[in-house]
């Protein structure tokens, strides 16, 4: 830092905003259906205010990650925890304030920084390079090809059905088909002696979590297996690690979310004070259970109720048999709470606190693999080049494809505005598996 710069130490905060007034002037309702009262995924369309459960869940999560920050910040600064709350409480901090109270240990600017590097390297130059370098090392040269071959497949974002679009859209998330073929790939690879799933997924669509989960105990029955939770791991991101094999979280992991969720949209009211008319001509007694221009009637309501019923059932069982529990131990825990990861791993949600080297030693042990000797690990998917990723993309522009430009500005938007409930997992009518709420530490 220099002595102009500003040290920002100053806590945490959750804004939970709160859309339904909002919509009721301009006539849009939401319905929803849903198992549990954690479950509040769209709280924010049919509520003005935060519910008690949702307080509740956010002060936890607030409180974990802020006593993690604090520790992580008295430990590496040798000062002791109630001291650096106190400097939190005070933040954000001058530069010479936070030299002062041990925060950082001076204040000088990026050339002084790299003269003191110099010296204390004993060289008059120094060669910097960025990490566009290391990419461009082959993988044989850094040393990394010299022992068994692990496979990292990595799953971010929204689970949704079909296959990926690819390219440079915005089409990040875990497409059921692409990540099949993954899985599969992995799986049928002789050369690879085990599997580490690396998830970071707030959830999605029910039917694509399913087939997911069939797909990792498929790849699991073949090969040694290690779950390995990244930021999120939550509702369908959860659902899919339950494979019975060892899960691995950090602490702040956000974990768990065991409920479904169901939600349209009735824009009636809206057409209404538009002066547009929809005229629904149906074959089938449920034919409309998802139109936009409809409120659901009691039939088609009872209807939603019993399938989120039977998915939230056919979810406490998956847990149950992933962390080899009976329902009734699981239930307790679910009602689409979610747990950070410490405390999933004291209510048996996951197995241990940790990161991509335990579950590397872990996978190790499972594949026989000697403790010293080296692993390759080999990504999945890998790495697109700028070729491969120009030359895969949709056309998107809004001269040749004004429909495909406007729905990605749309969607952009909506996630934009309600960060967390990714709307493409919406566009089926389906069953969601869905993190209520998105976290973002800053």
């Amino acid at each position: 830092m220099t002595s102009e710069d500003v040290l920002y130490v100053r806590g945490l905060r959750a804004e939970l905003t709160y859309y339904k007034q909002g919509l009721d002037k301009i006539g849009v309702q939401f319905e929803v259906e849903n198992v549990g009262p954690h479950k509040d995924a769209l709280d924010p369309f049919i509520k003005s205010t935060p519910s008690a459960e949702t307080k509740a869940t956010t002060e936890a999560i607030l409180d974990q990650v802020h006593n993690s920050f604090l520790a992580a910040v008295a430990e590496g600064r040798k000062l002791n925890v109630e001291t650096v709350r106190r400097l939190v409480d005070d933040g954000p901090l001058l530069g010479q304030k936070a030299v002062s109270a041990g925060l950082i240990d001076g204040l000088v600017y990026e050339n002084e920084y790299l003269d003191q590097l110099k010296a204390r390297l004993k060289q008059n130059e120094l060669k910097k390079l960025g990490y566009r370098d290391y990419l461009k090392v082959p993988a044989a040269s850094a040393g990394i090809n010299a022992g068994s071959r692990i496979a990292v497949i990595s799953g971010e974002g929204a689970i949704l059905r079909g296959s990926s679009p690819g390219g440079f859209d915005d089409s990040d998330g875990i497409y059921s088909a692409t990540f099949t073929k993954l899985l599969r790939d992995a799986s049928g690879d002789d050369g690879i002696r085990g599997v580490i799933l690396r998830v970071d997924s707030p959830g999605g669509d029910a039917i694509a979590s399913d087939e997911l989960l069939h797909e990792v105990k498929r790849l699991s029955a073949k090969k040694p297996l290690v779950i390995s939770m990244s930021d999120v791991a939550a509702s369908g991101g959860y659902y899919i690690a339950m494979s019975g094999d060892p899960v691995i979280a950090y602490p702040n992991t956000i974990t768990g979310s065991i409920g479904v969720i169901f939600g349209k949209v009735n824009l009636q009211k809206l057409y209404e004070k538009l002066g547009i008319n929809v005229e629904i001509i149906t074959r089938g007694k449920n034919a409309a259970l998802d139109s936009t221009s409809r409120p659901l009637d009691a039939a088609g309501r009872a209807k939603l109720h019993e399938g989120v019923q039977a998915v939230y059932r056919t979810f406490l069982q998956r847990v149950a048999a992933g962390r080899k529990k009976k329902v009734e131990e699981v239930e307790p825990n679910a009602g689409g709470r979610v747990w950070m990861g410490a405390a999933a791993k004291d209510l048996g949600l996951v197995d241990e606190m940790g990161g991509l080297e335990r579950a590397i030693a872990l996978v190790k042990k499972k594949a026989k693999i000697a403790d010293a000797e080296t692993v390759e690990l080999t990504p999945y998917p890998p790495r697109k080049s700028v070729f491969e990723q120009l030359f895969s993309s949709p056309v998107e522009t809004l001269e040749d494809a004004p429909e495909a430009w406007l729905n990605a500005r749309a969607r952009r938007m909506l996630r934009d505005l309600t960060p967390g409930l990714d709307w493409r997992a919406m566009e089926h009518g389906a069953y969601l598996r869905m993190m209520p709420f998105s976290v973002s530490v800053q």
